[in-house]
């Protein structure tokens, strides 16, 4: 089964370090693609610049140990082909005018393909006039189109071209079945047995149960905390993720129920200009709130670990990474009961109006004061998070071209 993967997220790519969701998604499956036996795999750009083509070139040989060209090991490779433009379109003024969503192959190398792939971008026109070729889109998450109030500046644009370019050929693979329902809702006009849920997942490597040992000592001294004493935050700073409710609602419990000394971790980038500034200036010096824009992937598992619990109150997920990292930490979550993240959940923590801060308040003392409680639910998390992994995602999506096939 010959796939042509849309790869222009890898160029650029550090792993090992801490990817949105979408970055995430497209590395895991196309590492996994590329040594799968029961696919070929192909790599290519939506994108006329021969210097990414070379960098894409570059990733795949040192991160996947497939040799740069065309040269195969274990059935996959690196396509690096050419399509006939005049002299225009090959200079980079040329390559503005015709936009990204282009495939820069020849008509002929297209036809051998029986899937194309898009993790993340429109489906190209020239994948789409093959009609021999089954084109897939990933669907991560749908906020800029269904609640545009909440998502990033000049996103709803981009989100638009993607979801526009599916048409009645396109099988699309949703991360949630949320997603799956926004998607069906906002596209009337696609069929529902076009859309499957393929669940995504984490890195085992990376999180883990990790305590009791000099390691975990060192790193919570680091950040100046101690274990079961702080409760945790990994999002973006964004209002959809809704930090400042999560912080007003931290500083509620600790005042009501008198603990002193219990702290907030939060860690996340801006990701919405100025959003941030506000909370920075009101609560950084607050002796029981940590801000931290990074942690080294390596420590997430100290730091999930030795947590009471993660807060995840975000007002919309296309699939909340941060609640399935935590269950595979053994970490209690308290989580928003909207969107995707009760599909992640299940029964295994505390599932809330993300708005209310009386049941925010009274969530995270439960978690605190009954350590039975918060036992029971590092076990149920510990077991639910086994029913996703990479592996199985991949198996998901290869079953998926089959079935289409």
């Amino acid at each position: 089964m010959n796939v042509l993967f849309d790869a222009i997220w890898l160029v650029g790519c550090t792993p090992g370090t801490n990817m949105h969701g979408g970055l995430r998604v497209t590395y895991e499956l196309a590492k996994r693609l590329a040594i799968s036996k029961l696919v070929d795999t192909d790599f290519t750009l939506t994108d006329l610049n021969m210097q990414r083509y070379a960098q894409l070139q570059h990733f795949i040989s040192e991160e996947f140990q497939i040799p740069n060209g065309r040269t195969v090991i274990n059935n996959s490779m690196v396509l690096h082909g050419y399509y006939k433009f005049s002299k225009l379109l090959k200079t980079e003024r040329g390559a503005s005018l015709m936009g990204r969503h282009y495939t820069f192959l020849e008509p002929g190398q297209i036809k051998k393909y029986k899937i194309y792939h898009s993790p993340v971008e429109a489906i190209p026109d020239i994948v789409k006039k093959e009609k021999k070729i089954k084109p897939f889109l990933t669907a991560l998450d749908l906020i800029a189109l269904v609640k545009p109030e909440m998502a990033y500046a000049g996103f709803s644009e981009l989100l638009y071209k993607v979801y526009q370019s599916i048409d009645a050929n396109t099988t699309v693979l949703a991360i949630s079945q949320s997603t799956k329902n926004d998607l069906l809702n906002y596209r009337k006009d696609i069929k529902a047995e076009n859309v499957i849920v393929t669940y995504i997942a984490a890195n085992k490597d990376v999180f883990y149960p990790d305590s009791e040992n000099d390691r975990t000592v060192q790193i919570l001294n680091k950040y100046n905390l101690e274990k079961n004493n702080y409760f945790f935050t990994l999002s973006a700073m964004a209002r959809f993720k809704n930090t400042k409710h999560t912080i007003q609602s931290f500083l509620k419990y600790a005042a009501e129920f008198n603990n002193k000394d219990i702290k907030l971790l939060l860690v996340g980038r801006t990701r919405e200009a100025n959003y941030d500034t506000d909370i920075f200036a009101q609560y950084k010096s607050h002796p029981q709130i940590v801000f931290k824009d990074f942690l080294p992937e390596d420590e997430l598992s100290v730091v999930y670990s030795n947590a009471v619990a993660l807060l995840y109150m975000s007002l919309y997920e296309g699939f909340g990474l941060p609640i399935l990292e935590a269950m595979q930490c053994g970490t209690a979550v308290i989580c928003s009961n909207t969107s995707s993240m009760p599909e992640v959940i299940g029964n295994a923590g505390i599932c809330i109006d993300p708005t209310d801060e009386d049941v925010l308040c009274e969530s995270m003392n439960i978690m605190f004061t009954n350590t039975e409680k918060r036992k029971d639910y590092s076990s149920l998390g510990l077991e639910r998070s086994k029913l996703f992994s990479w592996e199985k995602y991949t198996n998901d999506v290869i079953n998926a071209y089959k079935r289409v096939l």
